[in-house]
């Protein structure tokens, strides 16, 4: 295990190496381009990858991951369409976007830590300080392609 570094992209290759049951790999690589399957999972990974961030104590927390030196992290992934940045709690049917609580979590925040899972059963992970994102509400792929384009690549 290695520390978390911001700025550099990490490559996971999963090719044969998930399983569940009976299922065929190539339906589990399909279905971890799902947000809503790999999402959790991908704050799992970050827990397990890197020896110095902690998950939150519950679901419930203000962020995902906390690092040893207290900065706090939220954990997205990007699909085919981008990541939302606004918090869970505001997205979802019958809930509303609050500008304020927004910009307050954001506030918190160190950084979000992406997982890039369009290229399934291989995945990238990078942490992204706040700041490069200018509090948006989201990122497009072409936004988050052009931000990692230039940075450092690690194969764990």
């Amino acid at each position: 295990m290695q520390p978390l570094r911001l700025g550099v992209v990490y490559k996971l290759d999963l090719t044969d190496k998930i399983r569940f049951g009976p299922i065929k790999k190539q339906i589990l690589y399909e279905r971890f381009t799902d947000g809503r399957i790999s999402g959790l999972l991908a704050e799992d990974l970050a827990n397990s990858l890197y020896n110095n961030l902690m998950k939150s104590p519950t679901e419930r927390s203000s962020y995902d991951i906390m690092d040893d030196n207290g900065h706090r992290y939220e954990c997205r992934t990007i699909t085919p369409r981008g990541a939302n940045l606004i918090p869970s709690n505001q997205i979802g049917k019958g809930r509303q976007y609050d500008a304020e609580a927004h910009h307050k979590k954001v506030d918190s925040l160190h950084a979000y830590i992406f997982t890039d899972i369009r290229h399934s059963p291989i995945f990238y992970i990078v942490a992204i300080p706040v700041e490069q994102l200018g509090g948006a509400k989201n990122i497009t792929t072409k936004q988050f392609d052009l931000l990692v384009s230039e940075m450092e690549e690690i194969s764990l």
